[in-house]
């Protein structure tokens, strides 16, 4: 009856000690953000000209794109960087750029959760 009580007795400890990291482990990775994407240089999106920005500029200024695929027939690059941390703080950002067939910007979408940072055109 000894041994039974003995073997119960570890397991407990055993249990405690496994319930005690693992709720200091959940402490810690719920501090940390969760990144997603790449960061890119928001300051050059005003930069981008509608029918005069060629592909190979964008591939200059902002880097290979995070995601690619076709929307409406059309070629399209994403840049996309998100980080946020487990209660939902955090920042989102994305730039979507559609070519036309020749290679050149037909349209681009620019969106942010941080409030000022949308950058202005370059002709306004």
């Amino acid at each position: 009856m000894k041994t039974s009580k003995n073997v119960i007795r570890k397991y407990r400890a055993r249990l405690a000690v496994l319930i005690g990291l693992s709720v200091i482990a959940m402490a810690l990775i719920g501090c940390s953000p969760m990144n997603l994407g790449r960061d890119f240089p928001v300051e050059k999106v005003g930069s981008i000209k509608i029918g005069v920005t060629t592909r190979a500029e964008i591939r200059e200024r902002f880097g290979s794109p995070w995601r690619t695929g076709i929307e409406d027939g059309m070629s399209t690059w994403t840049f996309g960087y998100y980080s946020y941390d487990f209660s939902g703080k955090g920042l989102g950002r994305d730039l979507m750029i559609k070519f036309n067939k020749a290679g050149i910007v037909r349209s681009y979408a620019f969106n942010t959760t941080e409030t000022g940072e949308t950058p202005k055109p370059d002709s306004e």
